[in-house]
């Protein structure tokens, strides 16, 4: 869940915890705003506590990752592979003493049956193929977008289950092969607190395949032009950032920049080239007011929105450190609109 950001490495979120839980203890500690703020875990596994429901976004991409084994000694192939899932449209409303809940809202909606459904409001992927060897696992992704508020519960997945012949000239396979479905069941890790849950098998709650979708909200592109591959020691570069706002109906008023090196970069507009001065450059970089501290930066204010629909660029300047080797720098981008004020 999220948006796109270009020039992004690879990375494994349980590494990666404590750095990102910095850059957030960060950007609470400079604005007061944020400290009643829920930190929202992005990936949930078995090895996360999943005691709170997944919140995702209306019209944005939720993506599923599972393994599927063959315990068989002939291949197997895979088609029409898709999610099932369960949607209604209650769930994300706060509750009030007065209900005031239509029919239509407590209806359930699934792509379950055999009858087509005329309200299509989940988009699923369908992955066409997919061969597992035998005795072998294969990772399927698969992704859904939810198109209204609402609860989405993920079921498991549907599929069209065929067996591949080998011959010596070519592979054949049944002519329709089996249809058929896998329910999903996940259970929360083992509870281990007290006498009664050490002497028997306890497991918590686990809700991560039980979604709440909130209504649409602004949802925000980065792209790097062009990235620095390499520096030398001391050397400044720079590069462009282009803030893209996908959302058709909410503005972006803010967005903020949090770093785990802020000493070596900082900002200005594009139409700022004037401040480097061939004499002086690091220092004329470096003095550039910022009036905010240096480990965060903003980059739009509410003074100047950023529109539905529109980009705007910022030059991000790097200044390479002055021992050789590589520099890694994590970026954490805050972004935020008035309009939108879905509690989360």
């Amino acid at each position: 869940m999220g948006g796109y950001v270009s020039n992004c490495n690879d990375f494994d979120f349980d590494e990666t915890r404590d750095i990102w839980s910095e850059l957030e203890r960060t950007i609470t500690a400079y604005d007061r705003r944020c400290s009643g703020t829920r930190t929202q875990i992005n990936l949930f596994t078995n090895r996360t506590h999943n005691q709170q429901h997944p919140i995702a976004v209306a019209n944005e991409t939720i993506r599923i990752e599972f393994y599927a084994r063959n315990t068989l000694q002939v291949p197997l192939l895979l088609s029409e592979v898709q999610i099932l899932w369960k949607f209604s449209l209650t769930g994300w409303k706060r509750k009030t003493s007065i209900s005031t809940d239509t029919a239509e809202e407590w209806k359930e909606y699934t792509n379950d049956t055999l009858t087509p459904q005329t309200d299509q409001l989940v988009d699923c992927d369908i992955l066409s193929d997919c061969i597992i060897f035998p005795n072998d696992t294969s990772k399927i992704e698969l992704s859904l977008r939810p198109r209204r508020a609402g609860n989405l519960t993920i079921l498991g997945i549907y599929y069209r289950l065929n067996i591949l012949v080998q011959n010596i000239s070519d592979q054949t396979t049944w002519p329709y092969g089996i249809m058929g479905k896998t329910l999903f069941h996940v259970k929360g890790i083992r509870l281990n607190s007290n006498r009664r849950e050490r002497l028997n098998v306890i497991y918590g709650v686990d809700k991560r395949l039980e979604i709440q979708v909130v209504p649409e909200a602004p949802l925000l592109h980065i792209e790097f032009s062009p990235m620095p591959d390499a520096m030398f020691c001391g050397e400044i570069q720079s590069c462009l950032i282009h803030l893209i706002n996908t959302s058709l109906l909410h503005s972006i008023t803010r967005i903020r920049l949090v770093t785990s090196q802020p000493n070596l970069i900082t900002i200005s507009s594009i139409d700022e080239d004037s401040l480097l001065i061939y004499t002086d450059e690091c220092k004329s970089i470096w003095n550039h007011p910022l009036n905010q501290q240096s480990s965060v930066l903003t980059l739009v204010s509410h003074h100047h929105p950023l529109l539905a629909n529109s980009t705007r660029t910022i030059r991000l300047w790097f200044h390479a450190s002055q021992l050789a080797g590589e520099m890694n720098i994590d970026f954490l981008f805050l972004y935020e609109s008035d309009v939108f004020q879905q509690p989360l």
